[in-house]
């Protein structure tokens, strides 16, 4: 078993769903960087990513 793919779709499928179906948490979302020298970078762009999409949900009522 690839235990590194195995985490990655826990977390996709299971986890961050979960949090964010509980409502409690916020609204929580997964990344996962690989290269160092790349990964403020990497993360920049991956917050700004979900935080327009997550204001596009709201704006249409998806939300």
């Amino acid at each position: 078993m690839n235990f590194r793919f195995y985490s990655i779709d826990n977390m996709e499928t299971y986890w961050v769903p979960g949090v964010n179906n509980h409502g409690h948490y916020g609204r929580w979302a997964f990344a996962e960087f690989t290269e160092v020298y790349q990964i403020e970078a990497d993360f920049k762009a991956k917050v700004e990513e979900k935080f327009n999409k997550m204001i596009e949900e709201i704006m249409k009522g998806d939300w």
